[in-house]
């Protein structure tokens, strides 16, 4: 697991420690300059609004951004990796004409998290070609 703030990474099996922590710190980075943007240099065009509009926005801008921080420092690299490839797999599962919402209990691919569509593309090559071919 990660400590917060600091970025360190605590031993995991399925992890690239150096990896986390440069994420880690570009998530910081972002975060940093997006609230230093919009509560000082954009400061310009939020004082066109009358002041307890332009210190709401500051308050909503803050939370959101570390919202955004909150639920991304949660994530890994074995995460972003699985949901980039989920489309494609997706993709190719259609080309293969498979009964597969079948098995999926009614449900669709387009419904599958991420990490069942990478469960499915793991199972699926060990069906043999003539499974496949009767729809078993």
């Amino acid at each position: 697991m990660r400590n917060a703030p600091t970025g360190k990474v605590s031993p995991s099996p399925n992890s690239n420690g150096s990896t986390t922590v440069t994420s880690d710190w570009s998530l910081a980075t972002s975060f940093f300059i997006f609230n230093f943007f919009f509560i000082f240099s954009g400061r310009q065009f939020i004082q066109l609004l009358s002041a307890p509009v332009q210190y709401l926005f500051t308050v909503v801008i803050t939370a959101l951004s570390t919202l955004w921080l909150y639920r991304t420092w949660q994530r890994n690299p074995n995460l972003y990796s699985r949901e980039g490839l989920a489309s494609p797999l997706r993709k190719q599962f259609g080309k293969l004409n498979l009964d597969i919402e079948r098995f999926l209990e009614g449900r669709s691919l387009d419904n599958l998290t991420a990490d069942k569509v990478s469960m499915l593309a793991k199972i699926l090559p060990s069906f043999s070609k003539e499974k496949r071919l009767h729809g078993l």
